[in-house]
């Protein structure tokens, strides 16, 4: 089998690694090739040329910043011909629409295809613990699920095609709420003055705990944001389709546009590459 990571960014280039060193034969596609030079360390072969990583391969994995993105980099006439007979697994975070929607393109092309969007960032998929969460054809997921366990133990069925993309979004809900309403709390008990360790403490034997909360301190504190898993730019880019697919479950997600215009203005500021709790600069210099 023959496997190629198509958007090899920072989730998509650490499991290509992973898929390498668990003996798979992989290709490594980005559309910027200087950014995943350091895969040729681990042995991946690198590519910039997404028609030569479809030539090469027969299962591709999907994670492209977007639904327009996938389109753009898979759609083109030369490419779609290369299509047939491939199995697709789309695993980065898009609308349930959208996947259904890329079901009958790659279908329509003679393309299996199925989503399996995920939880969890580079270190996660380094120490094999990324959540993978499958929805679709359940006799296709069954056949190509032993992939997973390259970067994963904890791998879902969640059932019919758009449900894993829904899933992922309401989950992705909790990233932006926890990282906002945590910077604001560090703001106020900066400027209150109050000893940061005592807020910590109490902080970690409440209810209101998160692990996120003392895994982003460092960088909030440090105010240094260069070590991104998630950044900035694609935290707003999940908030929007948060709110997007809010409003379609005719659901009130009107805090959501508070969430966006802090995620704006960090941007502006020159974080959107940078981790996504760099937000807390949008929040402490306003």
């Amino acid at each position: 089998m023959k496997i190629a990571v198509i958007g090899a960014g920072l989730m998509g280039g650490a499991i290509a690694r992973k898929l390498k060193e668990n003996s798979f034969d992989v290709i490594a596609f980005n559309r910027t090739l200087k950014k995943i030079e350091e895969l040729k360390e681990f042995k991946v072969y690198i590519t910039d040329s997404a028609q030569f990583a479809l030539e090469n391969s027969n299962l591709l994995l999907l994670l492209l910043s977007d639904y327009d993105a996938i389109k753009s980099v898979l759609f083109s006439e030369n490419l779609i011909k290369l299509l047939a007979d491939k199995t697709v697994i789309q695993m980065g975070t898009i609308l349930p629409d959208e996947s259904i929607e890329l079901q009958y393109l790659f279908t329509n092309h003679g393309a299996e295809y199925f989503e399996a969007p995920v939880l969890g960032s580079v270190p996660q998929i380094l120490n094999g613990e990324l959540i993978v969460m499958c929805a679709g054809d359940e006799n296709l997921i069954t056949k190509y699920k032993f992939i997973f366990s390259s970067f994963s133990k904890d791998i879902y069925f969640i059932g019919e095609l758009g449900k894993a993309a829904a899933l992922k979004l309401a989950l992705n809900n909790f990233v932006a709420s926890h990282i906002i309403t945590f910077s604001l709390s560090y703001g106020i008990i900066k400027r209150a003055k109050i000893d940061l360790d005592i807020f910590m403490e109490i902080l970690r034997k409440s209810a209101l705990f998160a692990k996120m909360f003392d895994n982003k301190l460092p960088l909030i504190h440090s105010d240094d944001f260069t070590k991104a898993n998630f950044p900035t730019k694609h935290l707003l880019k999940d908030v929007r389709l948060i709110n997007e697919l809010s409003k379609n479950l005719n659901l009130n997600s009107d805090h959501l546009k508070y969430f966006m215009e802090i995620a704006e203005k960090a941007i502006q500021k020159g974080y959107g590459d940078l981790d996504y709790s760099s937000v807390v600069k949008a929040i402490l210099d306003n």
